[in-house]
């Protein structure tokens, strides 16, 4: 007899024989894997099955006992055709949904990946072509304010290397140190002075400012005082105020205070930095003034010592001024020496004294392009 698959249209041959004694079984398809139900013809599942007949190439006659072994013998015995017509009288087929068998995957990851769902999109079918209807867009996500840029703190450095000392209220209103006192009307040109500096250092950059003048007694001191006290109470800003008139110190003198250490200690004797540092009481300003002066002190002015220590206070505090109070342009070369060091010149002129022809040779004298203002000292009210 002739069997034939209905979900491949595979045909087998069977030795209708063999189903004497039963009136059906089960086969698989060896082309597709469908289970084939097999039914007996009538006569020959009545009568009983041939003892020794059967051949069993696969299987043995004590496992042909049950109903499975029989099954498997079944399909190992079908012999397949090539006919694909109907088979006339053949036995009516049952059409059974294919049975797969799991087979063990031979590399796990691979097959957990490959059993994963697949996201399709859906099709809308036109006239000529299919097209693919894209997802819709995820919505934006809710837009964040923007984060306030971290505001600096206004820190106040602690001294505690530097030699401190305590100013004398008195001394200073004597000397005229008016920006020592925060609520006098004479402090007010010095704040306009410090927003310009500022303003001009933020524009050419640089931290160094060199004060000088033509000639001696035009305020030069005086105006390196206020304004290195007027620096030191900005919100971030600290200044250092350093007298470099090696031949005469009079810094700590205008402030009022003793001072056995200096620049030209520093330069002859080599004191530390942190001996010739003094903390007046003031926060955020130390000053450096005072100890030993010197006769050559151009040539010091424009050594490899001092060029090295402007630039290690340069360098050391990003917020750090630092104000150099040189002596005049006209009465000597310390001015000049001095000058390729700095980042800005603060030229100082006094009223109705300075003579003009005197003031404009010693700007001519000086890098016209690190001047960044004149200062008119001693101006009258009108």
């Amino acid at each position: 007899m002739k069997i034939r698959c209905e979900s491949c249209e595979a045909v087998y041959n069977l030795d209708e024989r063999l189903l004497q004694g039963r009136k059906s079984a089960r086969m698989e398809c060896r082309k597709c894997g469908a289970s084939i139900t097999v039914t007996a013809p009538e006569g020959i599942a009545d009568s009983p099955a041939p003892s020794g007949e059967a051949p069993a190439p696969l299987v043995t006659p004590g496992e042909i006992d049950s109903q499975e072994s029989f099954d498997r013998f079944l399909t190992s015995i079908c012999e397949p055709d090539g006919e694909d017509a109907p088979l006339p009288g053949s036995a009516p087929l049952r059409r059974e949904p294919p049975v797969r068998r799991a087979r063990p995957a031979l590399f796990p990851r691979k097959a957990a990946a490959a059993a994963a769902p697949i996201e399709t999109l859906p099709e809308v079918e036109s006239a000529d072509v299919t097209h693919v209807v894209p997802p819709a867009p995820a919505p934006a996500p809710a837009a964040t304010p923007p984060k306030e840029p971290a505001r600096p703190a206004r820190t106040i450095p602690n001294y505690t290397v530097s030699r401190s000392v305590v100013l004398d209220p008195e001394t200073l209103v004597g000397n005229r140190c008016v920006a020592f006192f925060p609520e006098v009307p004479e402090m007010e040109p010095y704040r306009v002075l410090r927003t310009r500096i500022l303003q001009a250092a933020k524009e050419k950059g640089g931290t160094t400012v060199m004060i000088t003048s033509a000639l001696p007694l035009e305020g030069k001191t005086l105006t390196a005082v206020n304004l290195a006290l007027t620096f030191s109470k900005a919100y971030l800003e600290t200044a250092l105020l350093v007298d470099c008139d090696l031949k005469q110190q009079r810094v700590h003198e205008t402030l009022g205070y003793d001072s056995d250490k200096g620049l030209g200690d520093y330069v002859t004797d080599g004191c530390a930095v942190s001996d010739m540092i003094v903390w007046p009481g003031v926060e955020k300003l130390t000053v450096i003034s005072g100890g030993r002066t010197v006769s050559e002190s151009s040539e010091l002015l424009g050594s490899p010592v001092i060029k090295e220590l402007v630039e290690d206070m340069k360098g050391r505090y990003s917020n750090r001024y630092v104000f150099f109070d040189v002596p005049p342009v006209l009465c000597g070369a310390d001015a000049l020496a001095f000058a390729p060091l700095v980042d800005h010149i603060l030229f100082v002129v006094r009223a109705g004294t300075t003579p003009i022809p005197e003031a404009l040779r010693a700007l001519k004298m000086l890098p016209r392009e690190k001047v960044i203002g004149v200062v008119l000292n001693r101006q009258a009210k009108a």
